[in-house]
């Protein structure tokens, strides 16, 4: 009966040991999720960042191509008016 009883206490501290454990397990399970949702958070931040970035160097792409484009249809212009002026007889 004695050892009866000491089996049951023993179990019973084994099923309060375990209880425990699973606590402790399910709150670094929660932790563990928290920081993932932070890092993910994070990432989406940084994407943000750099789709930010790359949008201005895009624009300023596109406006050295238009600054680009207008210079070469001015010397275009110019050499073909000096062109002009050296075909014609005097």
């Amino acid at each position: 009966f004695n050892l009866r009883r000491e089996e049951l206490e023993f179990r019973k501290l084994m099923f309060v040991h375990d209880q425990e454990l699973e606590t402790k397990r399910m709150r670094l399970e929660e932790q563990r999720l928290e920081n993932q949702r932070r890092e993910t958070e994070l990432e989406s931040k940084r994407l943000d960042v750099q789709r930010k970035q790359l949008d201005t160097q895009i624009e300023s792409l596109k406006s050295v191509t238009t600054m680009l484009g207008q210079m070469v249809s001015q010397m275009g212009s110019q050499m073909h008016n000096a062109s002009d002026s050296n075909a014609q007889p005097r």
